[in-house]
């Protein structure tokens, strides 16, 4: 076998190695497998893990020494600021997974996805995996009608076998980020076609959160590839972006989203949950380093009688929901202390990838709650490309100093 076919069937295995990786994780997600893959996709996301330590033959990068740091820091806020009240095991748990995604991203990931077939193979692979698993969610679930739809106030949202709309458009907004990050890595237009199916699934479920997401997401992805591929076109690409902000504005106004009830009812009751959220921080050191990793409103405990009092009269949080807006989280589990270390982290992964499109990656951080899940196929994707992203960008730009030295 000559050595660009050894080189080709190694790409194919670790490809749909990743493929099975992102097919477990998106599979787990279906209301027939909730319970019988669990175990799986926490394996899976351990196989991703050690993967990428093999592939970058066990080395480690230290070049984002400073953003793995303010992400220890975000975690170390939420367990001191809970130390008073006790520290349970979620709140173990969530810290355990917090620092795995960080050292994954920024220690592990970007050592490996340094060299182009890895990232070729793992992208492609995953997207391979996510897109299966979301069409035979979608296609699945018409055999399993009427328990794939949900029906509220006349809206009626179809989310196939998933165990929740919004889950449902978490995975398809992960299969988006995919798509972008497959096309980049191979250099291709073709993975860019599976924003097809992850659309529709957008559509179907109506999560309009990772529907904003997914649409921030293509735009900037679009707007930054038209502005360094086509410098000619920057002038109409500028004018382009100007005028969406205009007609945004203009429709805002005329559909009179400025009035508190109006906002109420586009937000769908998410202000109200902000509140309930909020309404943990009862002193000026809550609302400072927060209450704690595990005792946000969306995972306090409830007794059998009080969770039917709450879903009955929606005066109080219940397990399980999802606070809608990473700053709200961020100030309940850390305060401002916690928040403000996060958008600093943010800022510098920007700082290091603004020269690409992978900043595009980490707009999902302005729309969804769940950043730093380690479970969730979101963060299997997105943290070690942001983190890949901001090490390439940075020893590209020292590798140009040292040419024009």
């Amino acid at each position: 076998m000559t050595g660009r076919r050894r080189a080709l069937a190694r790409h194919r295995a670790w490809q749909s190695f990743f493929a099975g990786i992102g097919l477990v994780q998106v599979v787990a997600q279906l209301r027939p497998f909730l319970e019988v893959l669990y175990v799986p996709k926490w394996l899976s996301a351990i196989a991703f893990v050690a993967s990428l330590m093999l592939l970058g033959r066990g080395w480690l990068t230290t070049r984002l020494a400073i953003p793995f740091s303010i992400a220890v820091a975000v975690v170390a806020v939420g367990l001191l600021s809970q130390l008073g009240d006790g520290l349970d095991t979620r709140a173990v748990a969530l810290a355990t997974t917090f620092l795995l995604t960080a050292i994954t991203s920024f220690v592990i990931a970007p050592q490996a996805l340094a060299r182009g077939w890895v990232r070729r193979a793992v992208w492609s692979g995953l997207l391979w995996g996510v897109t299966f698993g979301v069409v035979f969610g979608f296609a699945g679930g018409v055999l399993t009608l009427p328990a794939g739809l949900l029906f509220r106030d006349e809206q009626v949202r179809f989310f196939g076998l998933f165990a929740h709309p919004n889950l449902a458009g978490t995975v398809a907004l992960t299969g988006v980020v995919l798509a972008g990050a497959s096309s980049v890595a191979s250099r291709r237009v073709a993975p860019l076609l599976a924003i097809l199916p992850m659309g529709g699934a957008l559509a179907f479920a109506d999560a309009r959160i990772s529907v904003l997401a997914a649409t921030a997401f293509v735009s900037v992805f679009a707007f930054l590839w038209l502005w360094h591929h086509r410098p000619t076109a920057r002038p109409l690409v500028a004018a382009v972006v100007l005028a969406s902000g205009a007609v945004g504005g203009y429709k805002e106004v005329e559909n009179r989203l400025s009035s508190r009830a109006d906002i109420e009812q586009f937000a769908s009751g998410r202000l109200d949950t902000w509140r309930r959220s909020l309404a943990y921080l009862e002193s000026p050191t809550d609302w400072l380093i927060g209450v704690g990793l595990s005792r946000n409103h969306s995972f306090a405990s409830y007794t059998t009688a009080r969770l039917t009092e709450a879903r009955t009269t929606g005066l109080v949080g219940v397990r399980g929901a999802a606070t809608d807006s990473t700053y709200v989280d961020m100030i309940t589990r850390t305060g401002l202390i916690g928040l403000t270390l996060f958008l600093l982290l943010v800022a510098l992964l920007g700082k290091h990838a603004w020269h690409g499109w992978y900043v595009a990656a980490m707009l999902h951080m302005l729309t969804e709650s769940t950043t730093f899940s380690f479970g969730v196929t979101l963060a299997l994707v997105v943290w070690p490309l942001a983190g890949s992203a901001a090490v390439r960008v940075a020893l590209l730009s020292r590798q140009s100093a040292r040419t024009q030295a």
